[in-house]
């Protein structure tokens, strides 16, 4: 697993987590481990982090981004609709998102963070592409600023899709194996935050795949519909964001 430079990694059993402190500020992220439970995990974390509230999206596989703003800053936890990502630039905000196979993106800097969640529905419809320019745009700053990571997801080796993904993703993403078609969910998405203009040095990708790590991690590949999800989150805390 590769830890971006300037970040201080700690894990345990109930999850992993990432630090870092810069000139605007400091930004955390992280995931939960198959032993966490969830609504201990989350008091924990917003207890580690000092969050102020908490904002997941009602995850639907579209490629819809909404930013919480300041508007909402009163309410400590509550679930944002129709949308599969989401942005902010209010201080001790936590977005997150769950997953079980499908990719979680954080992207953070210039003040900001925006959690996504993409699936392969999500990664065609290019929601990743989608959150950097809704944030540059808003914003009205450069995306090279931005610096995203890609947490635990299915891995190409394990990923085996139909020959019809062949009509809706770039030959690129659709490795053959064994003879079979297999879809690199992570590549896909780290080319979409590259053709929004975040240079893949400032792209980290974690390469931890839950059915790989199934022993750790839940994984709808390997567990089938009774499978648990993973809480992927990121937080700015203090005055501003991290870049």
């Amino acid at each position: 697993m590769k830890v971006p430079p300037g970040f201080v990694y700690r894990s345990n059993a109930h999850g992993d987590v990432f630090e870092a402190r810069g000139p605007e500020g400091a930004v955390a992220w992280g995931f939960s481990a198959r032993n966490a439970r969830p609504a201990e995990y989350k008091r924990a974390v917003m207890r580690s982090q000092r969050v102020l509230r908490w904002v997941a999206p009602v995850q639907t596989h579209s490629s819809r981004v909404t930013e919480i703003g300041r508007d909402r800053v009163r309410e400590k936890a509550f679930l944002a609709r129709g949308c599969d990502a989401l942005w902010t630039r209010c201080p001790g905000t936590l977005l997150s998102v769950k997953t079980a196979d499908c990719l979680p993106v954080g992207i953070f800097g210039a003040g900001a963070v925006a959690m996504v969640h993409a699936g392969w529905r999500g990664t065609h419809k290019q929601i990743a592409f989608e959150t950097v320019r809704r944030m540059s745009r808003s914003m009205r700053t450069n995306p090279g600023r931005f610096r995203a990571v890609l947490g635990p997801a299915i891995c190409r080796k394990c990923y085996e899709v139909g020959p019809e993904f062949a009509r809706i993703f770039d030959r690129r993403f659709l490795p053959r194996i064994a003879g079979k078609p297999h879809l690199d969910l992570a590549a896909a998405n780290r080319a979409q935050l590259e053709a929004a203009g975040i240079s893949r040095s400032r792209i980290t990708m974690l390469m931890i795949c839950p059915k790989c790590r199934n022993d750790r991690f839940f994984s709808y590949r390997a567990e089938g519909r009774g499978a648990g999800r993973i809480i992927s989150w990121i937080v700015m805390t203090g005055d501003g964001g991290f870049c």
